[in-house]
């Protein structure tokens, strides 16, 4: 991603902050329309989830100038098992209701250089994430071969 991009990113994180909570309702609620198979990863009280999401994002977007920083986190989050669990389909969902959240919530400022640069940071974190999860399935399958006394 370049300077303009992460620029964009910042900006509109700045302007997402003060309605934060409604914003990751939102995300929320149109997620679950596009993919109720994602329901089980909404267990939890909505307003914790929230704060959750939003966390998550903010990491995000103050940590995209610092990819050294930023994919370990995100590679750890993909050894958990919620996040293990998750279908390609399902990543695919989840960036689909960013962007439409992203549209809504932040109307012309959600221009082509905005949308592109949103794109580019779903698509190295969804990517890192999966990557880790591969990583993990690998390293499950090479323990219970190991286990049973087969060569990996």
């Amino acid at each position: 991603m370049n300077k303009q991009e992460h620029d964009a990113i910042r900006s509109n994180w700045e302007v997402i902050r003060p309605n934060v909570r409604f914003v990751a309702r939102l995300f929320c609620t149109r997620l679950l329309l596009i993919d109720p198979s994602l329901a089980p990863l909404f267990r939890r009280d909505a307003e914790e989830q929230s704060r959750r999401l939003l966390k998550a994002v903010g990491i995000a977007v103050y940590g995209i100038g610092q990819p050294h920083i930023l994919l370990p986190v995100v590679r750890m989050l993909g050894h958990h098992p919620s996040v293990r669990s998750m279908t390609p389909g399902q990543f695919e969902s989840i960036g689909q209701a960013m962007q439409w959240t992203l549209r809504i919530a932040l109307n012309e400022a959600f221009d082509p250089t905005a949308q592109r640069a949103w794109e580019n940071l779903y698509r190295a974190v969804s990517g890192t994430l999966r990557d880790a999860c591969r990583e993990t399935q690998g390293m499950a399958v090479t323990e219970l071969l190991a286990a049973a006394g087969m060569p990996a």
